[in-house]
């Protein structure tokens, strides 16, 4: 990917985020706004989301 990925937030940054403990993928702009957040696996609508909101092709299960 052409951007950066990151993974194990601090807990300020969960506790700011109001994250779970669902995996949950969240799309922030250059300027700190969250443009896209998505709640569990790559499957069916979420990845098709993502996939639009990315320009992305993930791969099928």
């Amino acid at each position: 990917m052409g951007f950066p990925v990151y993974s194990s937030p601090s807990g300020s940054i969960v506790a700011s985020l109001h994250l779970a403990i669902t995996p949950e993928t969240v799309l922030v702009s250059p300027n700190g706004f969250v443009l896209g957040s998505w709640n569990g696996a790559y499957m069916g609508g979420t990845k098709t989301a993502i996939e639009k909101s990315l320009s992305v092709s993930l791969p099928s299960n």
